[in-house]
């Protein structure tokens, strides 16, 4: 009797445990997502001045032209909101958009390119813990000839 009870209360624990842990994992990641944003510094890029936070818009004037940062909130229509873990770790490690084009010239994904999956996968989370933001992405405004498209 002793032993089924003893065997019984381990399994309650272990359940509770791994119930506790689950809740925290979750918490944990938008917390360390939160903290490496803040580390990267995503919101300096990605968020114009009296903007929402992540929003884009953020001008970048350069000698070939102006380029724009991308809304990188979870609205689905203009931001990053139906991309998936491969798509967001593909344009953090290889600098690529959800459809395969070059976040060029911009995006310093080389900075970012030993990032750990998992460190990625949080700062998405953190990412897609925020208020979703309905903003167009502004086009860039490029000379000739690095307005053309990359593959």
């Amino acid at each position: 009797m002793m032993k089924k009870l003893t065997l019984s209360l381990m399994a309650a624990a272990g359940m509770f445990s791994m119930a506790v842990h689950a809740d925290e994992s979750g918490t944990d990641l938008i917390k360390r997502g939160e903290y490496l944003t803040q580390a990267a510094d995503c919101v300096a890029c990605h968020t114009t001045k009296d903007g929402k936070p992540f929003a884009g818009g953020l001008a970048f004037k350069t000698p070939v032209g102006t380029l724009y940062s991308p809304n990188i909130t979870a609205d689905k229509e203009t931001g990053i909101g139906d991309w998936s873990d491969a798509d967001f770790l593909r344009a953090v490690h290889e600098g690529k958009n959800k459809e395969g084009q070059h976040l060029y010239p911009a995006f310093p994904y080389t900075s970012y390119t030993l990032l750990k999956d998992d460190d990625v996968k949080a700062i998405k989370a953190y990412l897609f813990s925020l208020p979703a933001v309905h903003q167009p992405n502004r086009e860039n405004d490029m000379s000739f000839p690095f307005n053309r498209k990359r593959r």
